[in-house]
């Protein structure tokens, strides 16, 4: 029977989580410009904590210019400074969230994703 209990409370316990993700998260995480998202899925590709110049490589830009993103995103709560040159998210389920995003536009089995050049206007 406690197999049971436990597996119905792991259940409750995960839509819980789906249900923050889904009216919370994602509502934060839309409400961000395209940089802070982008600042965020560069830094979501890490366990913990990410270094600064790793971001900046995955978002081909100078660590200035990743710096005001980083800022924003400190002073917003969703991001916090954990060591010199070191970031991580502040705000629980976010990096799961923006993970789950990156999942969902790169399948394994999609080549390539569609995009408006796939399907031209009609000719006249």
């Amino acid at each position: 029977m406690q197999t049971s209990s436990h597996s119905t409370t792991q259940r409750q316990h995960e839509k819980a989580i789906d249900e923050v993700e889904k009216r919370v998260i994602s509502r934060v995480y839309q409400d961000l410009s395209e940089k802070d998202q982008e600042f965020l899925i560069a830094m979501a590709q890490d366990d913990g904590r990410a270094k600064m110049s790793d971001i900046c490589k995955r978002m081909e830009v100078s660590a200035q210019y990743a710096q005001i993103y980083k800022q924003r995103l400190i002073d917003n709560g969703y991001v916090q400074q954990v060591a010199r040159r070191y970031v991580d998210s502040s705000l629980p389920y976010l990096r799961d969230y923006v993970r789950s995003l990156l999942e969902d536009r790169v399948r394994p089995d999609e080549t390539e994703p569609v995009g408006r050049e796939d399907f031209p206007p009609p000719s006249r």
